[in-house]
């Protein structure tokens, strides 16, 4: 259960920091 929970907490930093970039890139394409 503990291995469960440590690859969700690892999956959504990874999305997050995903989500971060895309923000970025497209802030830099309107801008």
């Amino acid at each position: 259960m503990a291995w469960t929970m440590v690859v969700m907490r690892l999956g959504e930093q990874r999305a997050f920091r995903r989500m971060c970039q895309l923000l970025r890139v497209c802030r830099a394409l309107l801008a």
